[in-house]
């Protein structure tokens, strides 16, 4: 009997990625899930099926993260990329790169963020060059650099990653639609920040609508409120800042995981103290501290506090 043949691998393939799908829409529960998977790294290793355990402990790092383990979630990435890495495997390599760099970014973790992306790209790169997944987590990666870039207010890097990422997406939009809302919405960032708002809002509200197609309620209140930065300075902006704000409020809210809707308020509150607005800074770092507390994430309940205390 093959591995593919076997029951049991076979149903263990299945569930894992029943959860993994899941953790896209926030829909994973800690206990429960991570219980699933732990129960099954060692009937992979007993079959040696290595994909299948760095599935699962891929698996496992993603649901951690997404509760706020983040050193557990981590450590789990590493284990599946270092699995990945024993079989030579390219696009499992990558993707978990990736998924730290994603994670670490949200963290403020930037620079260690930059250096997996890289990382992660160089291994892409060195896979095949006709691969349709590698050619997504390629998108992925430079998504996730333009984004990390830009926190570092390395403007022309940021702008660099972001073309790149348009570039290997091409016409093929649909199979990459968060990367390219993203790539599109850090452009406009770019354009307000070099004070070319005309050049801003075609590009934010393409990705806005990108954004919208994939009911990903963390990318549309991300566009959402790149849409209210530059409301904030252009005196002729069909909606008023506060408009922009409530439709990222609104997306965010349908978001299952307190924790990720944190995540996103600190990411808007270090984008405030970046540009000087401190008070806003401390409001929505305010909202995320709270909800740091109650899951008892440290690290970033400290992050939150830094900005709380500037």
């Amino acid at each position: 009997m093959t591995q593919e043949q076997n029951p049991t691998i076979r149903m263990i393939y299945k569930i894992t990625q029943e959860i993994f799908d899941r953790s896209l829409r926030g829909e994973v529960h800690l206990e429960t899930d991570t219980k699933a998977l732990l129960r099954y790294i060692p009937i992979a290793e007993h079959f040696q099926d290595y994909q299948l355990i760095a599935q699962v402990y891929m698996t496992l790092g993603i649901v951690y993260w997404l509760y706020g383990h983040n050193r557990t979630g981590e450590d789990y990435l590493l284990k599946a990329f270092q699995t990945y890495q024993s079989q030579n495997y390219h696009f499992g390599m990558a993707r978990c790169m990736n998924n730290l760099a994603h994670y670490l970014r949200l963290t403020g973790r930037d620079a260690e963020s930059l250096e997996y992306c890289k990382r992660g790209f160089r291994i892409a790169e060195a896979g095949a060059s006709d691969d349709y997944n590698i050619k997504r987590v390629k998108a992925y990666l430079q998504s996730n650099m333009a984004s990390t870039f830009f926190a570092m207010e390395n403007y022309e890097q940021a702008e660099h990653s972001a073309l790149t990422c348009l570039d290997i997406i091409g016409e093929d939009t649909a199979a990459s639609t968060t990367s390219y809302a993203v790539a599109k919405f850090i452009l406009a960032e770019i354009y307000l920040h070099r004070q070319q708002i005309d050049l801003a809002w075609p590009l934010v509200n393409l990705a806005f609508e990108y954004a919208s197609g994939t009911r990903d309620a963390v990318i549309i209140a991300r566009t959402s409120f790149v849409q209210a930065h530059i409301a904030e300075k252009d005196p002729h902006s069909a909606y008023p800042l506060a408009h922009y704000y409530t439709q990222g409020r609104e997306a965010l809210s349908t978001e299952r995981l307190a924790v990720t809707r944190a995540r996103v308020c600190m990411e808007e509150a270090r984008y405030q103290l970046r540009h000087g607005s401190v008070d806003h800074a401390r409001k929505w770092a305010e909202e995320a501290h709270e909800i740091f507390v109650q899951v008892n994430s440290q690290e970033e309940r400290i992050m939150a506090q830094a900005i709380l205390s500037s």
